[in-house]
């Protein structure tokens, strides 16, 4: 008798170890002492188990759930201890006390719409003139600025202490960035303007990996000169994303294949050819470990020249553990091997339970794993090339069975075109990264513009072919927003009919399907007919742009002026789309009351208007201050300051109406305002 199942010992360990990593993220989590001792005891249990020499089923259970426990509280304790605020000497601990904080860029600045993005960490903060040591994550942006300095990674920035906690939008459905950046035990942004910076300090001795991943790219922004590919590139070979457009994003994301322009497992195969390749000539058995452990060290520093993404340490770890198969000559157990990678990266990092890039490849490795074969064998084809075009097909199919319930759920749309669009985007991701790999490794000694101007020919041809599928997405199809239930609903109905359809053509499979598929269509139709009940006015937090709409049934109104950027506008509206999706929006007019329940409201355009008294006042940034004849005019409930002001203004304006008694909302500081 063995401790846990022989074939897939992994996948118990793995689920224990999840469960202690969420409780201690629930909002109450049970005090670590407790966790301590209960780690002791099972783990003491389990010791005292091991040496009872009787193989009776009653101590191979008790001895199981005394290691499943102790899993399990080993993840909440290391949990813990990975939690930056469990650090004394984390910034958070010390804002209150701080006149100044003093920053080290982590990476190269990022260009914003209006800003320059700084990301940094805490290396010290200054309570007079006596410095601190302190630690942590933060976000600094840097205003615009003809004059800015050149800031580069490595060097040290001294700022007045003006951090404030991350916060949400509170636009509807919008993406939830303050638990996305606490994840990554990032709690905490600065917004500061040229002139506010009180000194810099440029290191020049940067570590070596950076040094290179800046000369890298170097090399290829000198040897690509379209802006289009050399973002594409830039993200696909060093995950650098902060120069990809807008549109690419989103017709990558229509079309299901966002993938390809972040590092993941797909990138890192692609290098282990190219490297197995280089070393083929090594093919007498006796040099065989020489040739895989030079994979492994190039794959390992490729995956630390990137910044280490999840998606990437996946990739590596599973190489590793197949390496070691081979080198053992053991039986290597796919399912098995997957867990026990997710195990020892949540190990090094249980944050990494949350990530989306480590949840979608996961959930690809596990579709491939379990649907691959089954749908390949469905269809036989004699001629190799109509083989091949089908293993391509059946894979792209094979993947979407667990991917796409995530996709809907985290994107908001479905990507119809993924099974058409995903074998040419595999072929133009192994030419691109192909070409950029020798654009790097040539370029220390030879222009290579030449390679350059091709990929840039190669990717319009195929930015033209997504951009295609992408337009005839349905519109329904691109906003189609699931909460988290129907999200498990449909991912359950996914695998009963892929099951049934591929591996087990049995009754009560099918049954499953069905019933699954008429619990998945009641909850829809709830929802819809809680929308159809719906009510409710949105000020919009719009970075610096008026829109607020009124939502009533599926009709929805939306105020959004000429000067503001259409596009911005439909990306903040596209979340919350399904409410109206039966008709199109309709203009709301300034300067008219409008009434949703038993209140009022107007957006203030105008100066002349009669009186009339108003519930909700909304002032966009334009309008000229003057509070007594708000107060006389419309006598308002409320005083909403909508998404046009900037943050100055916005601090400047509520602390002027407060003085007047006024009650404020300022949209820009407390995130959009939804009165339902």
């Amino acid at each position: 008798m063995v401790l846990l199942k022989p074939t897939l010992p992994a996948i118990p360990i793995l689920v224990s170890y999840i469960t202690g990593i969420l409780l201690y993220t629930c909002r109450t989590p049970p005090r670590q002492e407790w966790v301590h001792i209960l780690c002791a005891v099972a783990f003491l249990g389990a010791c005292l188990a091991a040496f009872y020499r009787a193989l009776s089923p009653s101590v191979y259970y008790f001895r199981t759930a005394f290691l499943l426990t102790g899993c399990c509280c080993i993840g909440y304790s290391i949990t813990a201890y990975r939690d930056a605020w469990q650090d004394p000497r984390f910034i958070g601990h010390h804002l209150a006390q701080a006149d100044r904080i003093r920053v080290r860029l982590e990476d190269d600045p990022a260009e914003k719409q209006k800003t320059y993005l700084l990301p940094c960490r805490v290396t010290g903060y200054y309570k007079g003139d006596s410095l601190y040591t302190a630690s942590g994550k933060v976000n600094i942006y840097l205003y615009k600025h003809d004059s800015i300095p050149l800031l580069r990674a490595g060097t040290t920035v001294t700022l007045p202490q003006q951090l404030v906690r991350i916060q949400n939008s509170g636009n509807p459905h919008a993406f939830d960035f303050a638990r996305y950046a606490a994840y990554q035990q990032l709690y905490f942004q600065g917004f500061y303007a040229y002139k506010d910076i009180l000194k810099t300090e440029t290191d020049q001795q940067l570590p070596a990996l950076l040094r290179w991943r800046t000369h890298l790219t170097d090399i290829l922004r000198s040897n690509i000169k379209d802006h289009t590919t050399q973002s594409v590139v830039l993200a696909m070979l060093l995950n650098e994303r902060a120069l990809l457009h807008d549109d690419i994003w989103k017709a990558y994301a229509a079309t299901g294949i966002v993938h390809i322009i972040s590092i993941s497992g797909m990138h890192i195969q692609v290098f282990l050819f190219m490297v197995l390749f280089l070393l083929r000539w090594l093919k007498h058995p006796r040099y065989k470990w020489i040739k895989y452990v030079t994979a492994l060290v190039l794959v390992w520093t490729y995956i630390l020249l990137t910044n280490s993404p999840p998606s990437a340490v996946r990739a590596g770890i599973m190489f590793s553990l197949t390496s070691i198969a081979l080198f053992t000559e053991k039986e290597e157990a796919p399912l098995n091997s997957l867990a026990a990678t997710a195990f020892l990266m949540l190990l090094l990092q249980p944050y990494w339970l949350f990530n989306l890039g480590m949840q979608l490849s996961f959930l690809c490795m596990l579709s491939i794993f379990t649907f691959y074969q089954p749908i390949r064998n469905l269809i036989f084809f004699r001629n190799r090339v109509l083989r091949s075009l089908w293993e391509g097909i059946a894979l792209s199919i094979a993947v979407q069975v667990w991917v796409t319930p995530a996709v809907i759920y985290y994107f908001h749309q479905f990507p119809l075109w993924v099974v058409l669009v995903n074998l040419p985007a595999g072929i133009y991701s192994f030419i691109l990264m192909a070409g950029g790999l020798v654009i790097m490794a040539a370029g220390y000694w030879t222009e290579m513009a030449w390679l350059g101007n091709l990929l840039t020919g190669i990717t319009t041809l195929f930015n033209k072919l997504v951009f295609f599928f992408a337009d005839v997405t349905p519109r329904s199809l691109s906003h189609f927003a699931i909460d988290s239930i129907s999200a498990v609903l449909l991912t359950f109905v996914l695998l009963s009919w892929a099951r049934y359809l591929s591996i087990c053509r049995t009754r009560t499979m099918l049954l499953a399907g069905i019933a699954g598929s008429c619990i998945l269509m009641l909850d829809q139709y709830f929802i819809t007919a809680g929308q159809a009940d719906q009510d409710k006015l949105v000020v919009y937090r719009s970075n610096g742009y008026s829109l607020t709409q009124k939502v009533q049934g599926f009709q929805g109104y939306v105020y959004a002026p000429d000067t503001a950027d259409a596009a911005t506008g439909r990306l903040l509206l596209a979340p919350g789309l399904h409410w109206s999706l039966q008709h199109p929006l309709l203009p709301l007019e300034p300067n008219t009351l409008f009434r949703w329940k038993d209140r009022t409201a107007l957006i203030l355009t105008a100066t002349h208007l009669r009186p009339q008294a108003v519930d909700i006042l909304i002032i966009p940034e334009h309008v000229a201050f003057d509070p007594d004849r708000w107060a006389s005019q419309f006598n308002p409930r409320l005083v909403v300051l909508d998404g046009s002001f900037t943050r100055r203004k916005s601090k400047k304006w509520v602390e002027a109406l407060n003085n007047y008694n006024f009650a404020v909302y300022s949209v820009v500081l407390q995130g959009a305002l939804v009165l339902e």
